[in-house]
């Protein structure tokens, strides 16, 4: 959460489905929990912390007021992702195969598509609600 408050500021719409879903007192708590979480991370930024270095810090401290979001961290304080991405657009330009995988692989891309994984690949692209603006930040 607090990356995702760094890099896309205010003005953004963070979809938490798995977050909220995978709560284990239920949806609204896990509603709950991503909004107390977010909220202390704005707060947190807008006092001068750094959010980087201080994020872990800051959840925690929001959890001694929030068991909605101290449940939420006691179940994912472990989650490690300790695994390479499989489905890659390196992986569908280079792969020259005609199994019967591939081919479904492959269906799963059109054009529009593909040319959108390349070029945020390079760029955060974010849409912000007033006006229809879009800010891109170069990683």
């Amino acid at each position: 959460m607090p990356a995702l408050t760094e890099i896309f500021g205010d003005d953004s719409v963070l979809q938490f489905g798995g977050g909220t879903l995978g709560h284990p007192w239920g949806n609204a708590p896990g509603a709950v929990a991503n909004r107390v979480a977010l909220e202390a991370c704005v707060q947190a930024r807008n006092e001068g912390r750094d959010l980087a270095a201080e994020g872990n810090t800051i959840i925690r401290e929001a959890c001694k007021w929030s068991p909605e979001l101290a449940a939420a961290c006691e179940v994912w304080k472990e989650i490690k992702f300790e695994f390479k991405p499989v489905d890659t657009l390196d992986n569908y330009m280079n792969n020259d195969s005609t199994s019967e995988d591939s081919l479904y692989n492959r269906s799963m891309y059109d054009t529009q598509s593909i040319r959108y994984q390349s070029i945020s690949t390079s760029y955060y692209s974010v849409r912000f609600g007033g006006g229809g603006r879009t800010c891109k930040k170069e990683v």
